[in-house]
């Protein structure tokens, strides 16, 4: 007769003793025990004569019966040990102890049909723990370069794809980056974030992009909105950077902000902008050399970092030459070809027009070639022109516009880039990344 004790882990306290006459009853238990998936210990004690129960009866009859493979994809791993008897009555003998442990059967094929991969199979087939596994998928630690190589082979061919939701619900983050721009009509922006929206699917992160139209109010519920969705990170394109209520509502955010070619006063705040300087310095150079003196600018509104920098270089580079602007022929106008238009009709009708321009906006240069063919005029035979941003206008026009030019691709893969580099690492250093300018010269402008 086998008496055998099964101790519940969830409740150690409670313990049901079983009366088994053969081993066909123990092997009946094991299937209910696997059934419910629950660890137990059982205990075999020869409580008969030592002639009626031969220890060596019991050690190995349903030891045989114990390792038989259960149906429910478990096997038996039994040991058997001897120790010296604990109680009074089992002084004078030994008493023969199996530990039976219920413990997953490694599956010959892991990805069966009907059935998702899980983490679990990836790291089995790599070799590697899953923390491991984690780590390669998340981007959250060190992994060598080797370990990487065989994890990322195995997600591919288990065809493993991690569930974004349950990774949401852990990390409270979805794999979302947030972009906020004033104006997805501008062709500056629909190439920026096309740009960026490739380098962050590449690393497993959507875009969700947000629209301000220019309205302040607008752009703080879209930051506020992001938030609340559980995004992993921001990039903006602020209306009006200048503001101390953007620096303060940025320090509040708590997710990773790259500002999009904008600088605030605060200098905790991830930047990628362009050197503006550079290429506005080579376009005065070029009109001077070209014997323009009589040098209009439209530039576009100092709310920005682009319009403040492109005005303070244009100005300082015309008093390096020795020059300054007649009166009247400084203008700063907000981006819109409206605007361009109302402010180019003014130039024209200047006691002394104006023999070329320098136009800082895309956006407002639309305006300023329909002030022109309204007028009747033509560039450069009329009037020189430079505008800054090779969009599709200024390369479809004939003769081609001449530009102060930089890589919208590069300024929006680069933040795309700086924003995932964040949220892998938040405690890393503010970086500032300045991308360059160059003026690029085509057909729109003609010697004195």
């Amino acid at each position: 007769m086998l008496q055998v004790p099964i101790h519940y882990p969830q409740a150690p306290h409670q313990v049901c003793t079983f009366t088994l006459r053969c081993s066909a009853l123990l092997l009946r238990a094991i299937h209910c025990l696997c059934a419910r998936r629950t660890h137990f210990t059982a205990l075999t004690e020869d409580t008969a004569s030592e002639s009626t129960c031969p220890a060596r009866e019991v050690r190995h009859h349903p030891l045989e019966t114990a390792k038989t493979r259960v149906q429910y994809g478990y096997t038996l791993h039994v040991s058997v040990c001897s120790r010296p008897a604990q109680t009074p009555r089992m002084k004078a003998r030994y008493n023969v102890c199996w530990f039976l442990g219920v413990n997953p059967v490694p599956k010959k094929q892991v990805n069966k049909p009907g059935r998702n991969p899980t983490i679990r199979d990836v790291a089995r087939l790599a070799g590697v723990g899953t923390t491991t596994v984690s780590r390669v998928i998340n981007h959250s630690g060190p992994v060598h370069p080797e370990t990487r190589r065989r994890v990322l082979e195995a997600m591919e061919k288990l065809s493993f794809r991690p569930h974004e939701i349950a990774r949401g619900l852990r990390t409270n983050r979805l794999p979302t980056v947030g972009m906020i721009v004033s104006d997805i009509s501008n062709p500056l922006f629909s190439i920026i974030v096309q740009s960026a929206h490739r380098i962050l699917l590449d690393q497993g992160y959507q875009l969700q992009l947000g629209i301000t139209n220019g309205d302040p109010n607008e752009e703080i519920q879209l930051f506020e909105s992001f938030v609340r969705q559980g995004i992993s990170g921001i990039i903006a394109s602020l209306i009006d950077d200048t503001k101390p209520t953007i620096s303060e509502l940025l320090r509040g955010v708590p997710v990773p902000v790259v500002l999009l070619d904008r600088q605030t006063v605060s200098p905790d705040t991830n930047v990628v902008t362009n050197d503006h300087a550079k290429g506005s310095w080579e376009a005065v150079d070029y009109l001077l050399n070209l014997g323009h003196r009589d040098i209009a600018l439209i530039i576009g509104t100092s709310k920005t970092f682009p319009g403040r920098a492109r005005r303070k270089a244009l100005l300082s580079r015309l008093e390096y030459h020795g020059l300054s602007l007649r009166e009247g022929y400084l203008h700063e106008v907000d981006l819109s070809p409206s605007q361009g238009y109302e402010v180019m009709m003014q130039l024209l009708s200047h006691p002394h027009r104006p023999s070329a321009v320098i136009v800082g906006s895309n956006q407002v240069f639309v305006g300023v070639i329909t002030a022109l063919r309204e007028m009747r005029l033509n560039y450069p035979s009329d009037i020189s022109i430079i505008s800054y941003d090779d969009v599709p206008l200024t390369q479809l026009l004939a003769p081609p516009i001449t530009i102060v030019n930089r890589s919208l691709s590069d300024l929006g893969t680069e933040a795309a880039k700086l924003v995932i580099e964040q949220i892998h690492a938040p405690s890393s250093a503010v970086r500032h990344a300045i991308l360059p300018t160059w003026l690029e010269v085509r057909g729109s402008c003609d010697p004195v």
